[in-house]
């Protein structure tokens, strides 16, 4: 669909509702402003930015279990170049 419209004496521009509705954009709603030549993009963004960026980065690491897995490695690596008597005994 293709609007025009007129900016009034602040700038201001207001974007018809059939548009809003099938971006999603309501009341309250952010909305980000990008300028890419001569042009500005609009696009709305998620009301609770915290609950949109969970599980953003999962999958992408060891997770905590690897890291935990790499860390004993490291404990026993040292330990297995510490000399007999400063070595911990088992309890």
């Amino acid at each position: 669909m293709v609007a025009i419209i007129k900016a009034s004496a602040t700038g201001r521009v207001e974007i018809p509702a059939v548009l809003r509705k099938q971006v999603g954009i309501g009341a309250g709603t952010y909305v980000r402003i990008v300028q890419t030549n001569s042009q500005l993009v609009l696009e709305p963004l998620d009301h609770d930015p915290i609950s949109a960026a969970r599980g953003m980065f999962c999958g992408l690491g060891p997770g905590t279990a690897g890291l935990e897995q790499d860390r004993r490695q490291e404990c026993e690596l040292e330990e297995a170049d510490l000399p007999e008597h400063q070595k911990e005994s088992p309890q």
